[in-house]
């Protein structure tokens, strides 16, 4: 496994231009780094600007982004200190599309700035060597609007909350309807490590580090919005919630890790221990702390720095658990609600409508014993320097269990279903009782059918191994020209047993089906399905220092 680490820039520079220029986007950034006074550090300051099309053919797709960053630096005599500050302005270009009318359009921005602080402070004692600190701050405003024109709908539809029988709507045969999904996502942590790098005895280096971590993240949006008498056809007999209702979820994190670096004659070898513990708290579930242990070895067979054509040669493997945390969809799911259709008369001649529907509600959409995925991976590498050549393979191996899923349950409900009025003139109200016309109840049948909904499950194990390969043929002297060849095979098999419903929206002999299937494999054809992939990627990378051009080819 990798990461990417992404530090920002906070040293003494002259003034830096960059440009880029594509048939899809237009980038440019300018930045300069300079000394504040003889004692006040080191500012940064940086702005860019990016121009996107992805398809010139949807200008509506066209979006636009500006920020800004500052940083500072300072040391001082035992420790250092780095700030960042980072705003964005980002905006697409709106309007309507090729195929839209008049009044229709889309657009949508998003503005928000970052800030972190970190840095070290060297205590140099014979317990400890260091603390290294963190903390970071995000916040943003994101909204995406709408407005788009439906004609020829005539349904009828509902926007209650409450179970049973309500009085539906009429939609109009043609209006605009707007749309609104308003996000204010923010995110905060904060880390502290300690680290103690020492001599044991006879070579043997050793480095201790130990450390918490605290992180918060939640939105503080509106989140969906439209008129319920002039819904989007996508989202009909939705019902909305604020994402600011749904509560913060904060994480809580200790590790300690250990690596070891001794020689044995002329060989050496690296051992890294860790393990981390997560604690995730939430309102909805309960977890224990999860612990991910981790195991490194490194052997190094070989190291010359003569002119023998085997330069280098070494031998790695790693072990390790990672449990894997749920998101906020899965830990707190909205209601399901379900409206069926019980009645409906429309004399537009009269002036007499009414529309009837039954709404069931079930919040059996959140799930209680929803378990933590387990990660296991094992994995064995080879590193290698043959002349200018350098090679390094690895392969690996994974397997998921308990992994999260979404899987459609049913529930039974019963409604009644009303005898239709045919003729013009009548007038069928809707009481406490059910409804009634002319003063007379109306007559029904009771129907039972099923409720769908989804819930998150623990249904999907998964074994995933491969090759992974980079391999550095070293320079051309002739051609001023480096080739890197790298890519990958991978084999990957999962399976979900998460048992799912199936139920046929249909009449039969004028009721409701009355079973639900239930399958392992949802709507595919098979609960097993297996992809293999195999990829390589030359790339040619050509230097001319003379002009100062470096050029690839991929």
């Amino acid at each position: 496994s990798g990461i990417v680490l992404v530090n920002s820039k906070a040293g003494v520079q002259p003034y830096t231009v960059r440009l880029r220029f594509t048939a899809t986007e237009k980038l440019a950034s300018i930045s300069k780094g300079m000394e504040i006074g003889t004692h006040g550090g080191i500012l940064h300051l940086g702005a860019d600007y990016a121009l996107s099309s992805q398809d010139p053919r949807l200008p509506e797709q066209t979006f636009q982004r500006v920020g800004v960053q500052i940083a500072h630096a300072k040391d001082f005599e035992t420790a250092t200190l780095r700030t960042n500050l980072r705003g964005y302005w980002m905006q697409d270009k709106g309007g309507g599309g090729r195929n839209t009318i008049d009044g229709e359009y889309q657009k949508a921005f998003n503005r928000g700035f970052s800030f972190s602080a970190n840095g070290r402070w060297d205590l140099n004692k014979s317990w400890i060597s260091n603390l290294e600190y963190h903390a970071g701050l995000t916040y943003s405003y994101q909204k995406n609007k709408s407005s788009t024109y439906y004609s020829g709908t005539q349904q009828v539809t509902t926007y209650t909350r409450l179970p049973g029988e309500q009085a539906g709507v009429f939609l109009a045969p043609n209006y605009f309807s707007d749309l609104s999904v308003e996000g204010k996502p923010l995110s905060a942590d904060a880390s502290l490590t300690a680290n103690l790098r020492n001599t044991l005895y006879n070579n043997v280096y050793n480095h201790f580090m130990a450390g918490v971590e605290i992180g918060t993240e939640g939105n503080r949006g509106e989140g969906i919005r439209f008129d319920p008498l002039r819904p989007t056809l996508e989202m009909l007999r939705m019902r909305t919630r604020s994402f600011s209702s749904i509560p913060f979820v904060h994480q809580y994190t200790a590790f300690a890790e250990d690596k070891v670096t001794f020689h044995s004659g002329k060989m050496l070898t690296e051992l890294q221990l860790g393990v981390r513990l997560t604690k995730l708290q939430t309102k909805a579930l309960h977890y224990a702390p999860a612990a991910d242990p981790r195991i490194n070895v490194r052997q190094i067979l070989v190291e010359r720095k003569d002119d023998a054509m085997l330069k280098h040669l070494s031998i790695r493997a790693g072990w390790g658990l990672m449990h894997k945390m749920p998101v906020l969809a899965y830990l707190y799911p909205d209601k399901s609600y379900t409206d069926q259709n019980c009645f409906t008369y429309n004399d537009i001649e009269n002036g007499e409508r009414l529309t009837v529907m039954h709404t069931f509600v079930t919040d059996r959409t959140f799930n209680p014993d929803l378990r933590l995925p387990v990660n296991r991976k094992f994995e064995l590498g080879l590193n290698l320097r043959l002349g200018q050549m350098t090679a390094d393979v690895i392969w690996f191996r994974e397997h998921l269990r308990n992994g999260f899923s979404t899987t459609e349950q049913a529930e039974p409900f019963t409604y009644r279903r009303y005898d239709q009025l045919i003729g013009k003139g009548e007038h069928p109200e809707l009481t406490s009782d059910g409804i009634v016309n002319n003063g007379k109840p109306l007559s029904y049948t009771t129907h039972a059918t099923f409720a769908t909904y989804t819930s998150p499950e623990n249904g999907i194990e998964q074994l995933k191994q491969g090759i992974e390969y980079t391999l550095d043929v070293g320079h051309w002297n002739p051609l001023h020209t480096s080739l890197l060849i790298s890519g990958s095979y991978l084999n990957l098999h999962e399976k979900n047993t998460a048992l799912s419903a199936i139920y046929p929206q249909a009449d039969f002999n004028g009721k409701s089906y009355p079973y639900v299937g239930i399958y392992e494999s949802d709507h595919f054809a098979s609960n097993l399905r297996i992809w293999k992939q195999f990829n390589t990627r030359f790339q040619f990378i050509t230097q001319l220092p003379r002009i100062g051009l470096i050029t690839t080819l991929t």
